[in-house]
């Protein structure tokens, strides 16, 4: 999943998936936690993961059949010109007077049941459950790094609104600070006491505070837009505000740790060792093309 911002670019990580719903009211203020529930709970792109892990299911389903027999039933219905033996005739010698004759008719309907049993086909059957089952595998990594995505660029932009709204402040009070130095000014300036290029610069330095404030709000509703997209709202959605969240005092691992955590449990890394193991499976389901094919054969046929 990747993620756009304004202000300050993500770098993915590994983040914490945590899964739930809210219930959004009007302008409802959300925390942290509350943020990450809803977007777990409403992303697209990760209802589209987890889609492709019952599509994978059904793989394993459809790569375990072909270990089954495969039973085949048919019909049909034939008019001749001429009456025709229902069964071969057969003759014996010495001819006999009292001959074993088929009957003939002109139409003959026909019902017939087979079935094939597959015995041996080098070793492909076995080698298609088996990828099919990693593929499965994969896609649930696949979701778990999705997740993981999605919570930490959840938490990055919650965490850039909160600064943007503090910076939002801060210009408004420089401009209020401004505006009463740019009164005090023309006072001083009508008493006299002060030149004119006072006022001048005042007033410069008051349309770059104004400006500032533009920009900082224009940044801060760019972010809640992008906030709401990775949520998985819409623009009939309700709006909503964010409160701040006490900071976590849990501790850190050490950078060893970390890396063998990292090396052990992050999904997209075990993904890449699958998609390893399934190019192996799939050269060898291709080797097994070159041996031979043994299957059970049998079928009934009934004319009448």
């Amino acid at each position: 999943m990747s993620c756009r911002l304004m202000v300050l670019p993500f770098v993915f990580c590994v983040g914490l998936a945590v899964c739930g719903s809210v219930a959004m009211a009007e302008d409802s203020p959300l925390d942290l936690q509350a943020i990450i529930e809803y977007g777990v709970k409403h992303n697209p792109n990760l209802r589209v993961a987890q889609k492709s892990i019952e599509t994978e299911k059904l793989g394993i389903d459809a790569a375990r059949s072909d270990m089954l027999p495969k039973v085949n039933f048919g019909s049909g219905v034939t008019r001749f010109r001429y009456p025709t033996p229902l069964t071969p005739i057969v003759i014996e010698l010495p001819l006999s007077s009292n001959l074993d004759l088929p009957d003939f008719e002109r139409t003959i309907y026909n019902a017939s049941a087979s079935f094939t049993v597959p015995l041996y086909k080098g070793g492909r059957i076995v080698r298609n459950l088996r990828i099919a089952r990693t593929r499965k595998a994969l896609a649930e990594d696949n979701y778990a790094a999705s997740v993981q995505d999605l919570v930490y660029n959840l938490t990055s932009t919650y965490h850039k609104i909160l600064q943007l709204q503090k910076l939002l402040e801060s210009n408004r009070a420089q401009v209020e600070q401004l505006e009463l130095h740019k009164r005090d000014v023309q006072a001083f300036l009508q008493a006299g006491t002060a030149p004119r290029l006072d006022l001048l610069k005042t007033e410069v330095e008051l349309a770059h505070a104004r400006d500032g404030v533009i920009v900082v709000k224009n940044n801060l509703e760019a972010a809640f837009s992008l906030l709401r997209e990775l949520m998985g709202m819409d623009d009939t959605s309700p709006p909503f505000s964010i409160v701040e969240q006490p900071l976590s005092q849990a501790g850190y691992p050490s950078h060893e740790e970390a890396l063998d955590t990292a090396f052990a449990k992050r999904p997209d890394f075990r993904a890449i060792a699958r998609r390893k193991k399934i190019a192996e499976d799939q050269i060898r389901v291709a080797q097994g093309k070159w041996l031979p094919d043994i299957s059970g054969n049998g079928q009934y046929i009934k004319r009448a």
